[in-house]
């Protein structure tokens, strides 16, 4: 496709040399960046942009696959300060606070749940290391790019995942200048958010250093009715990355970051209070949770990345390496619909990671009829994780009498266990891989790939009670005893796969491009990291995963570059993938009926296809007024799978603990239906020669219904959450040549209220000391936990722009 030549904004000399260097797919890339470079463009058009989504700089528009891409100026220009707020920028793409201390991302409607221990379906990179979710859900700050590729990896990028990949690029240093930003944030509600960056030359240009930094005081909506704490975060971070082009043949950069962020860990619920405690009747938008104790999460990050560039004749080495030290503490009250008021179930959870990331990789550059590019990946990750929780062992409550009756005598009113789990986990995976293009004429490519990998987990669960626990005088639990540990022949998983890709792409024309696409993907088996006494080991293992994506779709740009659109349908078959089930229950005492729940879950493979279309669009309707529009349908449902169900009292299947129901029903909770429409229209020298501005976003999120999701039958008929949209606005005044800007938004104008996730009933179980002998009861509290919406928020943004 012949492409014009286009702006990239703040590209320096120095990172331009390091793109050609590094081996340009087509000779118009290299030649639109060096235009550039000379002058600007003489007509106005949408910027072009370059991505790395396939290990070489090309443009979005030329990438035979879906890559959505949100530059730095997007994050700002649409208040984007948190991760999780990149949801409205890329439709089809869910990001999920699944518990306060752990998160999920899927794509294309491949769930998953960061409590399965299993590998993700999509991989999330910071500056090509791999990292935990935990360690992307913070505060975006001084952000290059962050690009969203779609659809089964398992070829060029660090791990195999088979819904997608998401890549988060930092701005680095250069060596073009002293240059640098201020930005200052003021939200309603007495938040604050202050940013900046500072940018110096070394060496006469050869070298540069970027120090970057953000702070942020927030307070939120949510509060607890039991104890009136309120929500709160604060987060404070630092970045310095330095580069260095010291020959024309060797470029490297370095860069460190640092992140502290200190939060509320309080969990929103919705229900009314079924055991008489004096409870209120809350709606999930009333923001509120009925934790007695405090609820808090603290997170630091420290993140080290390292990347090396020589040209060779023909090709490029490149190193790339990175080192993430996170630690992780929360305490939270496990009663979450408060069933013993005045009581606290308190839970101290302390996790530490390293992960240590190298890729080596030689990249041809003949600009011929064949490249390509080989490569070594060494990926290695260290987990321990400490739990102290106390939970009801039994209770002195009379059935169908409210409220709770005094303890029976010799009997405590509530027993507790003290436990104390240790989870140690190491994952590594050491691979190959090959990537080639060919060009088969002016208008026809087709690229082929392959990558072997060898993946050893180890994950073990340890629980022990903390100390002695009294469950009658003739009944004592000595401290120390272990409760429940992985058995030793399923704490190792070792395996190896082969994964790769097809393509074929076709310049039907100037403007239009075709492209079809294979893709094989995997995910490795392993272990779920939570024993329960007397469960069978077959139940706590899982086997691996495959997939296989289809995708054809297409490009088209513009001669004059005012329009891009692109779009495509996909086909994906899964053998095996692996889902959670949470509150699964067994039989556990052998009679063949479903008598105990568990405080998690269970982990299981499943057949399922998914199949959607996804559209993009960028216009430039007159020289000032710019649209974008996005859209994703995905239809993601279990084949003929069984699958794990039933409540207390159902029959477990014949020779089994558990009860499975076959089903073609939906595999998880990410709405069929997502889409993004925003607009821009600029009024230059409006006001005292300065650029006026508004800009509008609207977002729409189709219902989410699961038919196999846990859900409370007391508040809902099932898990369906209705459809809903939200509309954000814009407008600002900033000088003609952007030194500074000042602007005025709202997001949420409109203050809608709506649902966005549902959560499990709320309950314990233990053994009722009022009815000595009896079985295992439990105790509904009336509650879900809910998630919801932001409310509106408005605010008040300050940038200044200084240097080169």
């Amino acid at each position: 496709m012949n492409r014009p030549a286009f702006a990239r904004s703040g590209q320096s000399t120095q990172s331009t040399q390091s793109i050609i260097s590094a081996g340009l797919k087509r000779h118009k890339l290299a030649m639109a960046i060096a235009a550039t470079c000379i002058a600007p463009t003489a007509a106005a058009q949408l910027e072009e942009i370059v991505v790395t989504a396939t290990k070489r700089s090309e443009l979005v528009t030329d990438l035979a696959q879906t890559v959505n891409v949100v530059t730095g100026n997007q994050l700002d220009e649409f208040k984007i300060f948190q991760f999780e707020d990149m949801e409205k920028m890329a439709p089809g793409l869910d990001l999920e606070t699944a518990t306060p201390r752990s998160w999920s991302v899927s794509l294309r409607g491949a769930p998953y749940n960061p409590d399965s221990s299993a590998e993700p379906t999509v991989v999330t990179y910071w500056n090509g290391l791999k990292v935990y979710p935990n360690a992307a859900f913070a505060q975006l700050y001084d952000i290059s790019r962050i690009e969203v590729l779609r659809g089964a990896q398992g070829t060029v990028q660090g791990a195999t995942s088979p819904s997608g990949a998401i890549q988060i690029h930092t701005q680095q240093a250069d060596g073009a200048g002293v240059h640098g930003y201020l930005r200052q944030n003021l939200v309603s509600g007495g938040n604050s958010l202050t940013e900046g960056a500072v940018n110096l030359p070394l060496m006469d240009g050869m070298a540069g250093v970027r120090i970057a930094g953000v702070y942020s005081d927030e307070d939120r909506d949510a509060r607890s009715a039991a104890s009136g704490q309120k929500g709160y975060s604060r987060t404070q971070g630092g970045r310095i990355s330095f580069f260095a082009a010291p020959t024309d043949r060797l470029d490297l950069s370095l860069t460190y970051d640092y992140l502290e962020v200190d939060a509320d860990a309080l969990t929103t619920v919705e229900g009314r209070d079924l055991l008489g405690n004096g409870n209120p009747t809350l709606a999930g938008n009333d923001r509120r949770s009925l934790e007695d104790a405090s609820a808090s999460v603290f997170r630091r990050n420290q993140m080290t990345n390292l990347t090396v560039n020589y040209a060779l004749d023909n090709h490029t080495l490149t190193l790339v390496s990175g080192y993430l030290d996170l630690w992780q503490s929360s305490q939270r009250d496990t009663d979450f619909g408060n069933i013993f008021p005045d009581f606290p179930l308190p839970t101290v959870t302390e996790s530490s990671y390293e992960t240590w990331s190298h890729e080596l990789r030689l990249a041809s550059d003949f600009g011929g009829f064949w490249d390509y590019i080989i490569g070594a990946y060494y990926f290695d990750s260290v987990t321990d994780t400490t739990d102290t929780r106390f939970s009801p062992t039994l209770f002195s409550r009379i059935p169908g009498v409210l409220p709770s009756q005094p303890g029976v005598p010799g009997m405590p009113t509530l027993g507790l266990v003290d436990s104390l789990s240790l989870a140690p986990a190491d994952n590594k995976t050491e691979s190959f891989f090959v990537a080639n293009e060919f060009n088969l004429s002016d208008t026809l490519q087709a690229s082929a790939g392959l990558r072997w990998q060898r993946n050893e987990l180890f994950r073990n669960v340890t629980t022990l009670a903390g100390s002695d626990v009294v469950f009658s005088p003739e009944f004592v639990l000595p401290g120390g005893t272990v409760l429940a540990s992985i058995p030793e022949q399923f704490q190792t998983y070792t395996d190896e796969a082969v994964t790769g890709s097809l393509g074929l792409s076709w310049d039907m024309t100037p403007e239009v491009m075709v492209y079809g696409s294979y893709a094989r993907s995997y995910r490795p088996g392993g272990s779920v990291m939570e024993p329960t006494v007397g469960i069978d080991p077959s139940l706590i293992t899982y086997d691996e995963e495959t997939s296989d994506n289809i995708e054809l779709g297409f490009k088209y740009v513009s001669a004059d570059n005012r329009l891009q659109v692109s779009g495509a349908a996909y086909y994906q078959q899964f053998d095996g993938f692996i889902q959670r089930n949470e509150g699964t229950v067994l039989d556990l005492d052998g009679d063949g009926v479903l008598d105990t729940a568990l405080s998690g879950g269970t982990n299981f493979n499943a057949d399922a296809v998914i199949r959607g279309v996804e559209f993009e669009g960028r216009a430039m309707l007159a020289d000032n007024w710019d649209l974008f529009f996005s859209t994703s349908y995905n239809d993601s449902k279990f084949d003929d799978a069984a699958v794990p169900c039933g409540n207390f009292g159902d029959a477990a299947n014949p020779g089994s603990q558990l009860r499975t129901c076959s089903t073609d029903g939906r595999m998880g909770t990410a709405p069929n239906l997502s889409a993004t429409v925003s607009s821009e229209y600029r009024f230059p020298g409006l006001v005292a020669g300065n650029d006026a501005y508004i800009r509008g976003l609207v977002r729409y999120v189709g219902s989410r219904e699961d038919d196999n999701a846990a859900f409370n039958p007391a508040l809902y008929d099932g898990y369906r959450v209705k459809s809903y949209s939200t509309w954000d606005l814009y407008a600002g005044l900033q000088a003609p040549d952007q030194r500074w800007e000042l602007s005025l938004w709202a997001r949420n104008l409109f203050d809608r209220e709506a649902t966005n996730a549902l959560g499990k009933s709320h309950a314990v179980s233990g053994t009722n000391a009022v009815l000595p002998g009896a079985p295992a009861q439990t105790l509904f509290s009336g509650y879900s936990d809910v998630t919801v919406i932001p409310a509106r928020t408005v605010g008040v943004t300050a940038t200044w722009r200084f240097g080169d």
